[in-house]
């Protein structure tokens, strides 16, 4: 396994951000995951290590005690150049190191990356795809399993969509809205990695892309979007149904959006200046301002793990990727960051 070293107001406009047979498997530079289970610290180091690359538009999620982070555009050449991303790296927050995964079976950004059964999973988003002109949205379902350290394509998506949303609720993946064909869609589908298997989901109460979306507990929360940048929608996944929520303070674009027992945090703003975070309460059914600072970045990910909340890359408010880590402490309010 590669270890790759530590490198040195209220208009919220983000992104979050989205195994079995299937084609051949990418063992190139094969890496040995953790066991399952695996402790972490429950006091990390000061400042977390930063991203190995620098990126916008990526993905990630939490399994098994470490961060997985997938895909984005970014990662310029010597001459200024970027381009869409077929890497991907595990952050083990104890060691406070991050390493290398063969490569993704292909690049993408802005889609969404959901740990369930044991692996990771890519579903949707956006990539190019060489000698033909603009960008595809890719179909296809990537799967990444720490035991083997190998990708899998076991299975496509039955509505190809980018700029979509997912989490997973118990056995089941749940991708919803996005963007189909170039416009809005309402889609709600369900993936169950143990069968392969896909079924039908509630449509969204609005066709929409870039909404934030976060699991709590055996809800889902959606907020923001293209149609309804104040709207707060939660989704009943026994039901199918949807309900709406208590509304944004202030419009809400490609989120970076993190649960945490029985509340969801919004992260980053496209301004500049001292800007507050944002905390959902589903049982109070309100947003509230959760600290009177949060990070000046948009088109990244978050991801909670163990009492705290990393949020990776993403866009400086002037312009350009960052490689840049925070962490929010949920205990006690702080932040660190990597240098």
């Amino acid at each position: 396994m590669r270890r790759v070293p530590a490198l040195a107001g209220w208009a919220l406009v983000l992104l979050v951000a989205a195994c079995g047979g299937g084609e051949s498997a990418n063992t190139a530079g094969k890496f040995n995951g953790p066991p399952g289970g695996t402790a972490v610290s429950a006091k990390p180091p000061d400042d977390p290590a930063p991203y190995p690359i620098e990126v916008v538009a990526n993905a990630a999620c939490a399994l098994d005690g470490s961060i997985y982070v997938t895909g984005g555009w970014g990662n310029r050449d010597s001459e200024g150049n970027g381009s869409f991303v077929d890497l991907a790296f595990r952050y083990d927050p104890k060691a406070n190191e991050w390493s290398s995964l063969p490569p993704m079976p292909r690049a993408r950004c802005f889609h969404a990356c959901v740990a369930s059964g044991g692996k990771v999973w890519l579903f949707g988003g956006v990539t190019r795809i060489e000698d033909q002109v603009g960008d595809v949205t890719v179909a296809e379902v990537d799967c990444f399993d720490p035991k083997t350290g190998q990708w899998t394509t076991p299975t496509k998506m039955p509505t190809p969509r980018n700029r979509l949303a997912g989490a997973a609720v118990n056995d089941r993946v749940i991708l919803v809205g996005g963007m189909a064909a170039n416009k809005d869609s309402d889609v709600v589908e369900e993936f169950t990695p143990a069968t392969g298997g896909w079924s039908t989901g509630g449509p969204l109460p609005r066709a929409c892309h870039g909404m934030a979306l976060a699991a709590v507990n055996d809800t889902l929360v959606a907020v923001g979007g293209s149609q309804h940048m104040i709207g707060t929608w939660l989704y009943d996944p026994k039901s199918r149904q949807w309900r709406e929520g208590a509304e944004l303070p202030g419009p809400v674009l490609f989120a970076a959006a993190a649960g945490y027992e029985d509340q969801v945090y919004l992260f980053g703003n496209r301004s500049s200046g001292d800007i507050p975070l944002l905390r959902y309460d589903i049982a109070g059914n309100a947003w509230e301002q959760a600290a009177q600072k949060s990070v000046e970045t948009h088109r990244t990910a978050a991801v909670a793990l163990n009492g705290y909340i990393y949020v990776i890359g993403g866009e400086d408010p002037t312009g350009g990727e960052l490689s840049r880590v925070s962490r929010y402490d949920l205990a006690t309010g702080n932040w660190a960051h990597s240098h």
